[in-house]
């Protein structure tokens, strides 16, 4: 690629409508990591696994989520660690409480331009905040992509995946 292509290239960006109210703004390298471990998570079925998917996950040094079993090695102390005993993803605390994965608009703060000056932060009794860009201002969030040399390419079902909306 020449560096007149390289400047030509515009920076893409993810974005999608979680739940229907809000939207979320993305990597896309980011988004197709994060919907990889989520699967890999939610393929575990033993706590040996569990384990070991969260060891290698954490050895990788590209982890996109947090641990859903958070330290592991406190989880380990806490928990029955029969490598064979049943592991349920959706057993787990944090996920039934819905702080794990996490909320799509929770993610926008890491990813979307300070420079866009777009959407409300909104605080959540639980879950902390999020930025929440509500479907009215689309084409304000379009156009303010256009405008600073970033193309937004939309994905409703992977942000809603992310979110384990489904």
């Amino acid at each position: 690629m020449t560096m007149s292509d390289q400047l030509n290239k515009r920076k893409q960006l993810l974005y999608g409508l979680w739940r229907d109210e809000s939207f979320a703004v993305l990597d896309p390298d980011w988004t197709t990591r994060a919907l990889d471990e989520i699967n890999q998570w939610q393929d575990v079925s033993t706590v040996a696994e569990a384990i070991a998917l969260a060891r290698r996950l954490a050895a990788g040094g590209s982890q996109a989520l947090a641990c859903p079993l958070g330290d592991l090695d406190e989880w380990m102390e806490e928990n029955e660690v029969d490598g064979s005993t049943e592991f349920s993803l959706s057993d787990l605390g944090t996920v039934g409480d819905g702080d794990w994965p996490g909320m799509p608009g929770q993610w926008t703060y890491q990813f979307l331009p300070e420079s866009w000056p777009i959407g409300e932060d909104v605080e959540t009794i639980f879950n902390g905040p999020y930025l929440l860009i509500t479907p009215d201002q689309e084409d304000e969030l379009l156009r303010l992509a256009a405008t600073t040399g970033y193309e937004l390419v939309r994905d409703d079902d992977a942000v809603n995946e992310l979110g384990m909306w489904p």
